[in-house]
């Protein structure tokens, strides 16, 4: 008895949650407020799990048209370019449980954005937490809402 608690204690071990961002998420824009901005008219997000990190993609109509982002990344990893923007962001992410993660935009080496992402407990929902300054200098904390799809 005590040999098979340990084969399955060695076992289990080693293996990591599974990130319950992984899939594709819309924005609920009735559950989601920003101070800087305004709440996009749409907006889907989409995560596929690679070895180490993720990929991300995020697609948004706002009042200036549609933009396409998309970035792959490693957890914990260096800062990798956001293509489909404007030229320049880069973003890196850091994993903190299956659960949650934050994304950090950088221009060159100053943060502009930090991004706090919770899964609720029954997967269904993810909030982002978005922290920054804006242009005119004014720090913000836009909150949006997503129902996964």
């Amino acid at each position: 008895m005590a040999i098979w608690l340990a084969v399955l204690l060695i076992f289990t071990q080693g293996k990591a949650s599974p990130d319950h961002w992984i899939g594709m998420w819309k924005l609920n824009p009735a559950k989601s407020h920003y101070q800087a901005g305004s709440v996009p008219k749409s907006r889907t997000l989409t995560f596929i799990a690679i070895p180490g990190g993720m990929k991300a993609m995020s697609d948004l109509l706002d009042n200036v048209g549609i933009v396409h982002i998309e970035f792959e990344a490693q957890y914990g990893g260096p800062d990798v370019p956001m293509r489909g923007g404007p030229a320049g962001p880069t973003i890196a992410v850091k994993r903190i449980n299956s659960y949650t993660f934050e994304t950090y935009q950088k221009s060159g080496q100053t943060v502009t954005a930090t991004t706090h992402f919770v899964v609720s407990g029954d997967t269904k929902m993810l909030t982002g937490t978005a922290t920054g300054v804006d242009s005119n200098g004014h720090k913000y904390t836009n909150v949006s809402v997503y129902d996964r799809q």
